[in-house]
């Protein structure tokens, strides 16, 4: 992948905020290691581990957005909720574009072998630690989203309560 490209631009980011090296991935591998496989082995379970996880998290994060985009349409909803439901939807799009990082295929057409083993060991390296860092971010802005979008309905709920009672 072309060095300028957004992804990785996306993945320096993420390094940066959470202060990853690839020592980090050395040292829990060579923890699991002692315990239990190589570690090349460790790294493509992981990978597909998070595969699988952000897969699941995607399907949620869809459903959510197909929520927050539906309830706006409810005709008498309140201007600032229906403002607050664009703006989770479209927080939920921006945490389904990064999931979909997870999602990457490492290898060609798009990602070239490396020439040497110990070059192809790093790059896979490379590759778990920032799915790592995506998937949990984004565990925990999917949670907090979930729990924005339960405080806007239940806002709404008490809007429509109120008015019922004055009308």
């Amino acid at each position: 992948m072309d060095e300028a490209s957004p992804t990785k631009w996306l993945d320096r980011q993420i390094i940066k905020k959470f202060g990853l090296s690839p020592q980090n991935e050395f040292d829990y591998s060579a923890a699991r290691d002692e315990k239990y496989v190589s570690n090349i082995d460790h790294i493509l379970k992981d990978m597909d581990i998070i595969d699988s996880k952000s897969s699941a998290l995607l399907a949620h994060v869809s459903i959510m957005i197909a929520v927050a985009f539906g309830l706006t349409a409810i005709d008498n909803l309140n201007y600032v909720v229906k403002g607050l439901l664009y703006v989770e939807a479209f927080a939920y799009i921006l945490v389904a574009l990064f999931l979909m990082r997870c999602l990457e295929i490492v290898g060609p057409p798009l990602r070239k072998m490396e020439s040497s083993d110990r070059q192809m060991f790093d790059k896979y390296n490379y590759e778990i630690l920032v799915r790592r860092a995506v998937y949990q971010t984004s565990v925990r802005a999917v949670i907090w989203l979930t729990v924005g979008l339960g405080v806007v309905l239940t806002i709404e709920v008490i809007i429509w309560a109120v008015c019922k009672i004055h009308v």
